[in-house]
This record gives C-alpha cells, structure tokens and sequence, in this order.
C-alpha cells in the first residue's frame, strides 16, 4: 500500500485494451469461483496507455468483494464502457448495499464496516479498495461507490483513455 500512494512502484504502461483486458480478468474469475459474473462490454476495443497487470488487480479486487458480499445464488455484472476520452468499468453486486457514511471510508486503509468486523464471517484487512484506489489514481483516473442499504453496490472506475499524469509528472 505504502509503494503504491507513494509512487514507488513503477507502472508498466503500455497500449492495452481494456475490452480485452476485463475479458480476460473476469473469465478467470468465473473459473476460480465458479459464480455468475455476467460481462457487458462494447463491440470495439477501448484502447489506452496502462499497466494492465495493475488493472486485472483492481477489477479482481471489486468483483471477489462484490462475490464475497453477495448471496451465493446472485451474480455480479461487470461492464465496460467509453464516454468521450475515459473508459469506464462499472461492477454491480446484489449485496446488502452499503451506507452513505461507509461510502465516505471504504477506500481507506484498514477500514472495515463495524458490521463486517463484529459479524462476519468475511475475513480482510480493509486494504483491497484503498489498494484499487491508489492504482486507479497513479493511472489519472478515479474510483468510487454508489450504493444504498438493502439495494445494489456499484463501484465506478473511471480512467482516462490518454493524458496520464500522476503527482504532476507523466508516467512511464
């Protein structure tokens, strides 16, 4: 986590497809799970400049957290998007939804909801979104989570598709 937010750990940009790259990344998480992730994405490539090993690492972040707060028999959805010069990755699960103050620090490290500390059985260090968070800055870009108690979470990547500058200096 350190490495990361401090900009220690290099990223290896390069052109990648993120169409390709969610692909990938969720056909390997429905063989490890055996779950339904249900994956829309357009017909034509989204290309970009990114570390796509950082990026897999992000999407198998959000989609085991939204398969691990989900019911067992509920899917996850994935999709994957553009609008103008960003690509968008949304995921979508069918948990219990999370409140509007926990929404305010789950990308926090260490932060876990005193409900999942106190009663459940889902183990973590409360490091994986702040993890996602820092990666997806490093690459210019933002993350965060809509959701509401008892309905569906959706956590929102937003990368931009050329232009990368992270802490005021271009990455390479």
């Amino acid at each position: 986590m350190y490495h990361i937010r401090s900009g220690k750990i290099a990223l290896h940009l390069k052109p990648c497809d993120l169409v390709t790259l969610c692909h990938d990344t969720i056909k390997e998480q429905r063989l490890l799970t055996g779950r339904t992730i249900q994956l829309d994405v357009p017909a034509s490539p989204i290309m970009m400049h990114a570390d796509g090993d950082r990026l897999s690492q992000v999407i198998v972040n959000l989609v085991s957290n939204a398969l691990r707060y989900s019911s067992e028999d509920s899917g996850v959805q994935v999709f994957v998007d553009k609008r103008s010069d960003v690509g968008i990755i949304e995921v979508c699960d069918a948990g219990k939804g999370i409140s509007q103050e926990e929404q305010a620090h789950i990308f926090e490290p260490f932060y876990r909801s005193e409900e999942n500390v106190c009663t459940s059985s889902k183990s973590g260090l409360g490091l994986g979104f702040s993890i996602c968070k820092g990666i997806i800055e490093r690459h210019g870009g933002r993350i965060w989570c809509r959701s509401r108690p008892v309905h569906v979470s959706t956590f929102i990547v937003e990368m931009p598709l050329k232009g990368y500058v992270s802490r005021g200096r271009p990455l390479s």
